[in-house]
């Protein structure tokens, strides 16, 4: 799975009116407003690539499928930043665990830890965030084609009897 596709997914389950910032950019939402930010932390594979057939009509298709962990690590900035982590938790909880995403799973929910931090100009930055943990099954393909149907004619070579 991309990563843009992971940040797709969680960023849809985002309480409206939050707004998700991508990471590792110097440019802030303006004006100052509540905001996230999510970081995928690091991916751990947990399993071999098992193999897997896909019939279609002019092609074989082989899928390897491999189960991984991503670890993902959610921030939330403002003067609202406790809330909007909690409501955020809990939204992950229920949508994920509900979800028909058979591709995405929960594996573990860190704790809601206090990340505020004295900026340079002397002023307070709230942050609240937390970790997560999903399993997540990431697929390739690859395609051969095959034959379907073949016509063939003998040709008798003198064996005429």
């Amino acid at each position: 799975m991309i990563d843009s596709a992971v940040y797709d997914y969680l960023q849809g389950l985002l309480p409206k009116g939050l707004q998700f910032v991508d990471p590792y950019i110097d440019t802030l939402p303006q004006p100052p407003t509540d905001w996230a930010q999510m970081n995928i932390l690091d991916i751990e594979n947990i399993a071999w690539s098992q193999p897997r057939r896909i019939d279609d009509e002019d092609k074989l298709i082989e899928a390897y499928d491999i189960e991984r962990v991503y670890h993902i690590q959610f921030d939330f900035y403002g003067k609202s930043a406790y809330e909007n982590a909690l409501n955020y938790q809990q939204t992950l909880q229920v949508a994920v665990g509900s979800d028909d995403n058979p591709t995405l799973d929960f594996k573990s929910v860190g704790s809601i830890e206090n990340r505020t931090f004295l900026q340079e100009n002397k002023k307070y930055q709230y942050r609240y965030g937390f970790d997560i943990s999903v399993f997540v099954i990431d697929t390739i393909t690859s395609e051969s084609p095959y034959f379907d149907k073949i016509k063939y004619k003998i040709v008798n070579r003198g064996n005429n009897f």
